[in-house]
């Protein structure tokens, strides 16, 4: 697991704590498990074309290049 680094305002004061973060399921890729499983439920279960999918992806406001 990863870690990331968040703050929070505690009475004025900024503390930082460390928390992990999973793995992605393909390395180098920002596609997490749940992305991966809602592509795949989309692709096969609903049958939407690429195209589609892409369509949605936009309205969420996430570009996938081609």
């Amino acid at each position: 697991m990863s870690d990331m680094l968040y703050s929070g305002r505690n009475g004025g004061k900024i503390k930082f704590v460390k928390v992990a973060v999973p793995e992605t399921l393909i390395p180098n890729s920002y596609a997490s498990g749940l992305v991966v499983a809602w592509d795949m439920y989309q692709k096969f279960e609903n049958a939407m074309p690429l195209y589609y999918q892409e369509q949605d992806w936009h309205q969420l406001g996430v570009d996938i290049p081609e």
